[in-house]
């Protein structure tokens, strides 16, 4: 089953029990598929609003016995998973190393960058209309995991919605 199928499905995570509809699906160019989860109730106990939560593929239950929660069309992919792009608005140039397909249709990318002068790297997700290939297939995928297993320095990148 293609993943972008699964958006507007209803999800468990096995080990915590979270569940909701699934938002999002993500292909990440080293690691295993993932989808964001957003729970039903949107009230937290305290009042706030409870966020979607990303969680390996594997380790998800999909309720295949419902009608999905909503249906979806997504955009058609634009950039290949591995290649060199670069945000025309930013002038941020790195690899591609996910893609994220959202419930609404639209569709993210996160770009990897080179390190900075002091070594860190910041990782961004960008509208992928926006992005330009600077170079096909710059970096090869690995292997694909199908584990699970948290990946943190993807979990928590910036949607970047600079104008």
């Amino acid at each position: 089953m293609n993943t972008v199928d699964l958006l507007g499905k209803l999800a468990k995570d096995k080990i915590t029990g979270f569940k909701g509809v699934i938002v999002g699906v993500r292909e990440n160019l080293y690691g295993c598929d993932q989808v964001r989860i957003q729970p039903r109730d949107l009230k937290s106990e305290d009042g706030s609003t409870k966020k979607a939560e990303i969680f390996d593929l594997p380790q998800v239950e999909i309720s295949d016995n419902v009608a999905k929660v909503i249906e979806c069309t997504p955009n058609p992919q634009i950039i290949t998973l591995g290649s060199k792009v670069k945000d025309p608005i930013t002038e941020v140039e790195g690899i591609a190393v996910l893609r994220e397909v959202y419930l609404n249709g639209c569709s993210g990318v996160g770009v990897m960058p080179p390190k900075n002068k002091d070594g860190d790297v910041k990782a961004n997700m960008y509208a992928e209309e926006r992005l330009q290939v600077v170079q096909a297939e710059a970096a090869k995928p690995g292997e694909r995991r199908h584990n699970g297993g948290p990946e943190e320095e993807m979990h928590d990148i910036e949607f970047n919605t600079s104008f």
